[in-house]
């Protein structure tokens, strides 16, 4: 069993250990240090640190003032979400679809349509005050938001923090960089296939299928009743006397455990 696991270790070895395999491994190392360059540069660093100060910033001092307006319109929007889902609504729905003919599963907003310009004017005179009250809420809050974002107070920090990652991208842009890229994609690859070669993935079966069989011999009772009596042969032929043979057999059966 043990000519097993160093037979198929041999043959792991060989693949692992070729020249082709190696070179490959080399290549794809060392374009990976000169990659790594590209984010050790301390101009990149500056940037990725100024990066993340001007976005915990941004996101610190506008947090707060948009944070209330869009839980307002997502209660508002919930609440009015009710009255459109009520069996009540549904009924009344229906019931004016039928009156102006419109399909109940229709999908247009037709002007030219006259039906459908009545349909809609008889259901919107039907809504309740306190419904049409939060949907010009609703719509109001969202011009509001809209407002905040056409400020200068929040359009120049993003800008700075658009630029800052124009800058950050942009050494990634170079042909140089891509070049690198596509040569490690390629060297990537190529290893790739050299792992999934059916010869090398058999030999990795047939390796730990030999190592699982010599596990389990190792660790069999009839294995460790063999070294047992290897122990106790040798004991006694070197005159050692049963307390030490006993000792020692406790603690060869503790050390194959």
């Amino acid at each position: 069993m043990n000519d097993e696991v160093s037979k198929q270790s041999v043959t792991l070895d060989k693949f692992y250990n070729c020249e082709e395999f190696k070179v490959n491994q080399r290549e794809l190392e060392q374009l990976s240090k000169e990659v790594q360059i590209y984010y050790n540069r301390p101009e990149f660093k500056r940037l990725q640190k100024e990066l993340a100060k001007s976005s915990a910033d941004f996101s610190k001092n506008y947090s707060f003032k948009f944070k209330k307006i869009p839980a307002q319109m997502s209660n508002k929007g919930e609440s009015i979400g009710l009255y459109y889902q009520s069996a009540a609504f549904k009924k009344m729905n229906e019931e004016l679809e039928k009156k102006y003919n419109i399909p109940h599963h229709h999908n247009y907003q037709d002007s030219k349509d006259e039906n459908y310009t009545k349909y809609q004017s008889d259901l919107e005179s039907r809504t309740p005050a306190e419904v049409k009250l939060q949907q010009e809420q609703l719509a109001d809050m969202g011009k509001q938001i809209s407002a905040q974002f056409a400020t200068p107070e929040f359009k120049d920090p993003n800008m700075h923090l658009q630029a800052l990652g124009d800058s950050l991208k942009q050494p990634f842009n170079s042909p140089e960089f891509k070049l690198k890229q596509k040569e490690i994609e390629r060297i990537s690859k190529r290893l790739s296939n050299y792992e999934n070669n059916p010869q090398l993935k058999r030999a990795h079966v047939q390796w730990e299928r030999a190592v699982k069989n010599l596990t389990g011999f190792i660790t069999s009772p009839e294995y460790k009743a063999y070294i047992k009596r290897m122990v106790k042969d040798a004991m006694e032929r070197s005159d050692y006397n049963p307390e030490t043979i006993k000792k020692s057999e406790t603690f060869i059966e503790a050390d194959t455990l």
